[in-house]
């Protein structure tokens, strides 16, 4: 790998208009400006400030959900859209894989295309015909590469495109999904192949994929971009394990409502209604009227018992997107948001009289129909008020808004945080906490242990502080009934240790609080390599060993006696499951889990310099020797 730089990108933005009317937006494309008409659009920043610095012979994975901004930054490094604001680098020739259907003409045979793609990277003459049967091969399309591209399936134009792609080794390689719709048998050569670009001629290879397996495989470093925003950079298995850890706190959602019994296809058959519910505030003035002054809002977010449940950065990338869990509104004529902003260093929108018809300025937090909030909910805002106006936040209970206090505070200047508890009366009535049970006698008292804690599956994490700022990485997590309290590694005479040879004995020690009893618990633990592959899964069901009803605390201990896995290091997982089906690819959802936050080095044994492989397996030796005799072969074992 190079220390020369093969992409820079410096505060890349990207910011589109969505016009409500076609008639603004063709105005728009010859310049006319109607005075009357100057809020006729919204701004959409698809991405916000992105700072990126990729090496030459880097292979970078690009990960995160649909819509955060990766094939649009993957455009602009590619030339295919310029940045509204920002500047991008490029040293090198690059070539874009990006979507299916582009580049190829669908009328023309496979062979037709070929030799078309090659003319125009300049390859012609008996250099493109090596070419032409090199690619050919690489694809394995020889049955069908005399006919028109426009009767291939998803995943022979995948092979077709990657192999005309990276037939001239290219010096900056982007690939965007593509690959995932051709087999797993042509991926794992497709990813070879990046590793040999990189490796032999010093290409730099940006490769975008949901399967985080293949980019653990492939990808030395990785970008998480979320909302437009680069989220985190960093060694892939860091970013992996933050992104995945992201994902599955959002399907946290999906599992407890699988706990409480709701089927996905009783989910489904939820109305919009009675599946989501939203809790809407706005900011007004005090008089009622629009404001006068510009008052800039930065952070809007709901607590709950002291955890960020949902957030949005006013301003930021995609902060208006209503398919996000929290979002501003901001309508046009109807809402008196101004367009993004910087203000004092920040990201803002201001609430300010923009010909709003309602007056205010509206946000909003959607909630699942399994998602419960405590008597303890607060809302956050992260403003910067003019003084001589007073602005206060309220909140929407059903049938009319509910003030929850006033942002002006006279004596202070700059950005200020405000933290409002959220009556519980407007939670109740929006169906968001239940209304509260009577007691049968008024000497009861709460149990010791509430129910939601131990049943309802809600999590219990242990949250690490992430460089990058406000960014928390959860790699703990489940639904609590027993949990984990610690794991050791210990060598065969009970020491901690974490550095072991190929041939010792390794424990692992699961230390367990249980609370509330628990009935035959399944114990696993997992091994991985640090590019994502399983070297090995223990789990106690599958080798028949049951517990009973656990409670209190203590411990399990898996013994690798002697431990057979080969040099390298690597990170471990342990959790507890209800049970583990070996036939569910998706899997149970937790009591808890401890995902890859153990390290373990396994060195080779002093006396072998020869390297014996990632698994040292026992074997049995047999010899066959032919005998004169009248029946001739006989076989003997050793």
């Amino acid at each position: 790998m190079s220390d020369q730089i093969a992409i820079s990108a410096c505060s890349v933005s990207k910011m589109y208009r969505l016009y409500a009317r076609r008639f603004d937006q063709v105005l728009n494309l010859f310049g006319i400006r109607l005075p009357w008409r100057r809020h006729c659009y919204q701004e959409f920043w698809a991405l916000r400030d992105v700072d990126v610095k990729l090496r030459k012979g880097e292979r970078v994975g690009i990960i995160g959900r649909n819509g955060a901004g990766k094939s649009t930054l993957l455009k602009i490094i590619a030339g295919a859209l310029t940045p509204t604001q920002g500047s991008v680098t490029v040293n090198g020739k690059v070539q874009a894989l990006m979507e299916l259907g582009t580049g190829f003409h669908p009328d023309f045979s496979g062979r037709e295309n070929i030799f078309a793609s090659l003319a125009y990277q300049g390859v012609t003459g008996r250099p493109a015909q090596h070419k032409f049967a090199e690619i050919v091969d690489f694809s394995e399309l020889e049955d069908f590469i005399e006919q028109p591209i426009k009767t291939y399936s998803a995943g022979m134009y995948a092979r077709l495109a990657f192999s005309v792609a990276t037939s001239v080794q290219p010096e900056i390689l982007i690939i965007d999904e593509v690959l995932g719709a051709g087999d797993a048998y042509f991926a794992s050569k497709c990813i070879e192949r990046m590793r040999q670009l990189t490796e032999e001629s010093g290409a730099t290879v940006l490769f975008v994929s949901h399967d985080l397996a293949s980019v653990q495989r492939l990808c030395t470093c990785a970008l998480w971009l979320d909302r437009g925003r680069l989220l985190l950079d960093g060694d892939t298995l860091t970013v992996s394990k933050a992104y995945a850890a992201a994902v599955r706190e959002q399907e946290e959602v999906r599992l407890r409502a699988k706990n409480l019994g709701l089927s996905r296809k009783t989910l489904s058959a939820l109305t919009p209604l009675q599946s989501e519910r939203q809790l809407i505030g706005h900011f007004v003035t005090a008089s009622g009227l629009a404001p006068q002054r510009r008052h800039a809002i930065h952070h809007i977010a709901l607590y709950d018992e002291g955890r960020c449940l949902k957030e949005v950065l006013v301003g930021d990338a995609m902060d208006s997107d209503v398919s996000q869990a929290a979002y501003v509104i901001t309508s046009p004529g109807y809402i008196n948001w101004s367009e993004p902003a910087r203000v004092d260093g920040r990201y803002a929108r201001f609430f300010e009289d923009r010909n709003g018809q309602y007056l205010h300025a509206a946000f909003a937090f959607t909630l699942n129909a399994v998602e419960r909030l405590s008597s303890d909910a607060k809302l956050e805002v992260t403003r910067l008020i003019d003084s001589q106006e007073r602005v206060l936040v309220e909140l929407y209970d059903g049938e009319r808004y509910v003030p929850l206090g006033e942002l002006s505070h006279p004596e202070r200047q700059g950005w200020e945080t405000f933290s409002f508890s959220i009556s519980p009366g407007i939670l109740q009535k929006l169906g968001i906490i239940p209304e509260p049970v009577p007691r049968s006698h008024p000497d009861d008292r709460e149990p010791s242990l509430r129910t939601s804690d131990a049943h309802s599956g809600e999590p219990h994490a242990r949250q690490i502080p992430c460089p990058q700022g406000d960014l928390v990485i959860q790699d703990c997590y489940g639904s609590g009934e027993i949990e984990l309290t610690g794991v050791e590694l210990l060598g065969g005479e009970g020491q901690p240790r974490a550095v072991f040879t190929t041939g010792e004995t390794l424990v692992v020690r699961l230390q367990y609080r249980a609370r509330v009893p628990v009935r035959d618990p399944v114990f696993v633990i997992a091994i991985y390599r640090l590019d994502g592959v399983v070297v090995n899964q223990s789990i106690s069901s599958k080798d028949g060993v049951h517990f009973g009803t656990l409670e209190g605390e203590g411990y399990v201990n898996i013994c690798f006696a002697p431990l057979l896995i080969g040099r390298g290091k690597y990170v471990l997982s342990a959790a507890i499951f209800p049970v583990v089906d070996l036939l569910d690819v998706y899997g149970r959802n937790p009591y808890s889990l401890h995902d890859r936050r153990y390290e373990l080095m396994i060195e080779q044994p002093l006396d072998c310099a020869i390297e014996l492989g990632l698994v040292h397996h026992p074997v049995e030796w047999g010899q066959l020797s032919m005998l004169t005799s009248p029946r001739g072969w006989r076989s003997a074992m050793v």
